[in-house]
């Protein structure tokens, strides 16, 4: 019956109240450890979470009680726990008020620290006052009505309605099943919860009905979507049930996590030897009485038992971090751990001056606290195994071993090792460590440093195995490892600093033990297994791939000097070998992201450590280097990241080649830019004109819903205002696109989607889209995606004219033309645009225009390329084709951002092909210049290269608009079109266009803002106000010249030292321009024939 009530609970709340929505902490991802910051302030908070905390990998924070509580005087000082006696549901506390706690949520959840507040709703106040004591709470308000009557003191453990209805320690006992009550509660949460908390602590839950609290938790809201929380995330809720009577942590659990007193009581037993450590192997079973891992939020002590009972604190540090340290390796439960403050006494308030006011704690040189505050979250072997416990995370007990009384040791998975000695004696043993073989650094007594350990380091064999020394004595209890603390000698080979040597050795076990010998004295030989290692006993750390590497790293970078040395004062290093190399260190404990000058030429690289060059890919990292040598280097400082390190590949451009391939069908080489048109009659066109004429391909407007604006009359630019990722626009729905691309592939026709993905809209009175969805801009909310605040750059900041000229960091993270900028850096983000994408190259599609390119990091637009699927082998691709990629990147010299940053990744949109040939054919410029048309004239490599006369943007005067060409000067457009279709350089695009006068003007279209339909007249040309050049006679006829001519090369010019010019395409094709004011009379040679040309 109990299963059955269950189950019509969850499926009666359904979303509203999930049946495990409460059990998600809504930590980042990688993050797991929660600390108490027991009576910090606010702000003290908010700083301690952006220098600190944050840095050092802490998933989040409980806080004090927020709410205004009673003001104790006790012997002229104030006690910790009358932040338990509320007064009201105000946020005024000594730690600050409302304004300093929005300040503390916003600040640390950016640098992904969660919030969970210490909430006190079981009771108010003790009495004491003649308001207290007629039970009158006028702040919020409360009378005597809204408390348990009559009036009773807990007694009885074992009696669950006296636990429930009396009051406890003499606190006025609020009655949570009276609706008012609850109604008081939820509105203090729920304004907790739009000032950015993660979720919230429930004191004293075990004095609460199971029934009252499920009541008060269905009501909560969402978390604020503001603070990067995504959309329709639940608060995470944990519920004080100390252990003892007849009240047990079954009947909450599936309401939230409960906190489990009996981990601190059993690590106390433990570890001060009452136990045996060999206890241990039954941690967070019910041998032990411990709740399913699942329930239980776990804790060496809190605010309340470091003051009362057998429970290991800060007192005892040596113990106490032993403890710390297992609760923290260990995968059962959530971790919590206390940062305290010295007190003599237990009633003992937090460090305050004479009026009470709490004393900021004061950070020493050894990064440790002083003013009275222990912070036991500095301490290194406590924040290190923080790191440790990230590291190991979603991994379980492997390799358990022990002696048989204290002392134990395990790994987690094959990314961990720790073990313990409290016997009293030397551990001295060999154990399976679970580990790849490396020579790695004891997190405890010290850390990684560079390419040394600070304190002790073990080697672990090929076979994972290592010995295991601890004295027992002193600090020396316990020790621990992870991946990434691997000592390296990865500096020693990349400086040019002497003749550098290495070590191969065998494994020993004492000083004077010799190498692996028979019963003879022979020495045994290496063996080699599957993996390249060696087996036998040997070491062999020349075999070591990131060792053997580095060597060939050397070679390459011999005779050169170290240049361009980083650093950032601290634990980041980085410096180039001349030309050649480039090596980076991070060893902060937090991430590095900067971007540094490589001495490398612009390229794609290889980071010949992670992995190798494979092909045209790389089986590790991979970095793009600009054309002025820089490159944005990102290392979290965790696992292997600890280091890269590229050397200079010849063929390492190769790398872009994969998204440069448009993937035509056989025999085609011209795409048309169908701007506006509808999906049906895209599909149409494909089949009626544009396969049959031989064109390979069209851009179409973007598909993605965007914001429809009718105060704009429905401009052209509605499109490049996009509110969410559905394909529904005024073009069509996703059946009619699935459609679209169908139809046009079979016809040989591809389709090439315009992606909008650096931004979403600007703010509008309007807020509906194409769709139905809406957003609220004020919020950067986009519920349709999600996307909230956080997934946007920030601060807030919109681009300047000035800034293309000087400051690349503007350009990228700050608004083009107030649209809100997408944060492409985020891994929320990138994963959002990668879904919209390869649901695209799901449907058919066969590449993108990357709109807006120069507006995002390289760096971040790699990631997103790399992740993207093969395209559609459905629908006529080969295996393993790529999408084929270009990116909008106006360029025309003279700003801080180039499109060299953007060439090593895939091709770019080449504005200032159209800009020269419009200013040739409208005689700036004489046509005879244009013998060495291409790079020589200041353009991309040809296969770097999508080229146009004109675009949807600058034929409007935007986007590097100007005196461009365009239908509206049909002759000399015709004959700049001509010239393109008839030399080899590029890949050609053509503009389809709508004809318009008010350069904001929108397509053809109806009352209702429909788009009306192309008619195609009795000449193939179009009507209802579309123009389509493509269906020009001048124009099909010279896209059936260019698929002729193919890869013939320009040969046998000719000009008149004017205007007047002629060429062949090999023996494939001929074609002359005149553009004097006199006749073109001349005897040419086309191949081996000469003719006599008049025109």
């Amino acid at each position: 019956m109990t299963l059955l009530v269950w189950l019509s609970f969850c499926s009666l709340f359904g979303a509203a109240f999930s049946c495990d929505a409460y059990i998600k902490t809504n930590q980042w991802p990688g993050r797991s450890v929660i600390v108490q910051m027991f009576e910090w302030k606010w702000l003290d908070i908010a700083d301690e979470c952006e220098r600190f905390l944050g840095p050092k990998g802490y998933g989040a924070i409980q806080t004090s009680p927020a709410s205004e509580n009673l003001v104790i005087n006790l012997n002229g000082t104030r006690p910790w726990y009358e932040r338990y006696q509320v007064m009201s549901y105000k946020l005024e506390t000594r730690s600050g008020d409302e304004a300093d706690f929005l300040i503390m949520t916003t600040r640390c959840n950016k640098v992904g620290v969660r919030v969970y507040v210490d909430v006190v709703f079981n009771h108010m106040t003790g009495g004491g006052t003649p308001e207290t004591d007629s039970l009158s709470y006028p702040g919020v308000p409360y009378t005597e009505e809204n408390f348990h009557h009559p009036v009773c003191e807990v007694n009885d453990i074992n009696n669950a309605t006296e636990m429930r209805v009396c009051r406890l320690v003499g606190l006025q006992d609020l009655n949570q099943t009276m609706p008012y009550v609850r109604q008081k509660i939820i509105g203090y949460l729920n304004k907790l919860i739009d000032l950015g908390v993660a979720g919230i602590r429930v004191d004293a839950a075990k004095h609460m009905w199971p029934t009252d609290l499920k009541e008060i938790y269905k009501y909560l809201n969402n978390l604020n979507t503001k603070h990067g929380f995504r959309k329709n995330s639940r608060p995470y809720i944990y519920q004080e049930v100390a252990r003892g009577g007849v009240i047990t942590y079954v009947e909450y659990k599936d309401m939230g996590d409960v906190t489990e007193f009996t981990a601190g009581d059993e690590l106390a037993l433990i570890f001060t030897g009452q136990k045996p450590l060999k206890t241990l192997s039954s941690w967070g079973t019910t041998e032990l009485d411990m709740m399913p891992s699942e329930n239980a939020v776990v804790f060496v002590d809190n605010h309340d038992t470091q003051r009362s009972g057998f429970i290991l604190t800060h007192r005892n540090a040596t113990l106490y971090k032993a403890a710390v340290a297992f609760l923290l390796a260990h995968p059962y439960g959530q971790p919590r751990i206390t940062s305290s403050y010295y007190f003599t006494s237990f009633e003992e308030g937090p460090p305050a001056d004479s009026d009470g006011n709490i004393i900021s704690p004061t950070i020493n040189e050894d990064q440790l606290c002083d003013g009275g505050w222990v912070c036991e979250h500095r301490w290194g072997p406590v924040y290190r195994m923080v790191a440790f416990r990230n590291e190991v995370m979603n991994t379980e007990v492997n390799n358990w071993w022990d002696n048989g009384n204290n002392q134990v040791a395990f790994s987690l998975g094959n990314k961990g090792f720790i073990a313990f000695n409290t016997e009293g004696s030397e551990m001295n043993v060999e154990i399976r460590t679970g580990l790849p073989g490396g020579i790695y650094c004891d997190i405890i007594s010290g850390q990684k440093d560079g390419t040394t350990c600070t304190g002790k380091n073990i080697t672990v064999s090929s076979a994972g195995k290592a010995l295991i020394t601890l004295s027992g004595a002193e600090e020396e209890l316990y020790l621990a490892i992870h991946l990434g603390t691997e000592a390296a000698i990865a500096f020693l080979l990349a400086h040019p600093y002497g003749q550098p040597r290495i070590t191969s050795s065998y494994y020993f076990t004492s000083f004077e033990e010799g190498p692996p010998a028979d019963s003879d004295g022979n020495i045994i030989s290496p063996t080699i297994n599957e993996a390249q290692l060696c087996d036998g006993g040997w070491v062999c750390e020349h075999r070591w791939g990131p060792v053997y590497r580095m060597v060939a790293f050397r070679n390459e970078v011999m005779n050169t000097e170290v240049n361009n040395w980083w650093d950032n004062g601290n634990n980041q290093v980085a410096f180039s070998l001349g030309n050649k190399g480039f090596i980076a260190f991070n060893t902060e404990g937090s991430e590095m992201n900067v971007e540094i000058q490589t001495g490398l030429p612009g390229g794609m690289y290889c980071d010949i450590i992670s992995g190798q060059k494979d092909g045209t890919t790389c089986t590790g990292r991979n970095i793009t280097v600009s054309s002025v040598g820089k490159a944005r280097v990102t290392l979290s400082g965790s696992e292997e990241e600890l280091m890269f390190r590229l050397i200079l590949l010849l063929a390492a451009v190769s790398l872009a080649l994969a998204y440069k391939n448009p993937h035509y069908a056989s025999g085609r080489t011209t795409m048309v830019h169908l701007f506006e048109w509808k999906w049906d009659d895209i599909a149409a066109e494909c089949e009626r004109f544009l396969g049959p004429r031989g064109f390979g391909g069209i851009q179409i407007s973007p598909p993605n819903e965007n914001l429809a604006i009718w105060s704009a009359n429905r401009p052209w630019w509605e499109r490049y205002q996009p509110i969410s990722y559905r394909l529904i626009t005024r073009s069509g729905n996703e059946q009619q696109f699935a459609s679209m691309v169908r139809r046009c592939n079979d016809a040989g026709v591809r389709i090439y989607v315009d992606a909008i993905i650096n931004h979403m809209t600007g703010t509008w009175n309007e807020n509906t889209g194409t769709g139905g969805s809406t957003a609220n801009f004020g919020d950067w909310h986009y519920p349709a995606v999600p996307y909230g605040r956080n997934d946007f750059n920030w601060p807030h900041c919109v681009i300047s004219g000035n800034d293309y000229g000087c400051c690349p960091d503007r350009v990228r993270n700050c608004e083009l033309s107030g649209l809100k900028d997408l944060n492409q850096g985020t891994e929320y983000v990138r994963q959002m645009i990668v879904n919209y994408m390869n649901h695209l190259i799901g449907l058919g599609v066969a590449g993108f225009r990357i709109d807006a390119a120069k507006h995002m990091w390289p760096g971040d637009m790699r990631v997103i390329f790399d992740r993207l699927h093969n395209l559609n082998t459905d629908h006529g691709f080969p295996s393993g084709a790529r999408p084929y990629i270009y990116q909008e990147v106006i360029d025309l010299g003279g700003e801080a951002i180039t499109r060299d940053e953007y060439t090593p990744l895939a091709a770019v949109t080449e504005f200032k092909f159209g800009m020269e040939l419009s200013r040739a054919f409208n005689r700036g410029n004489q046509l005879r210049w244009l013998v060495n048309w291409g790079p020589a004239w200041g353009l991309l490599a040809s296969d770097d290269a999508l080229t146009f006369i004109d675009n949807h943007d600058n034929q409007r005067g935007h986007g590097a608009g100007g005196n461009i060409l365009t239908y509206k000067q049909a002759k000399q457009y015709k004959g700049a079109i001509a010239f393109m279709l008839a030399h080899p350089y590029g890949w050609p695009q053509l503009m389809s266009s709508f004809d318009f006068h008010n350069t904001e003007a929108g397509p053809p279209m109806d009352s209702s803002g429909n788009i009306i339909s192309p008619s195609i007249n009795s000449d193939q040309t179009c009507g209802n106000g579309w123009v389509c050049e493509h269906r020009w006679r001048q124009i099909y006829s010279m896209v059936a010249f260019r698929n002729r001519a193919g890869n013939s090369a320009v040969t046998n010019w000719w000009d008149n030292g004017s205007n007047q010019i002629a060429f062949c395409r090999g023996n494939q094709g001929f074609v002359a321009f005149n553009n004097d004011y006199w006749d073109l009379n001349q005897t040419l040679q086309k191949g081996k024939e000469h003719f006599t040309l008049k025109r």
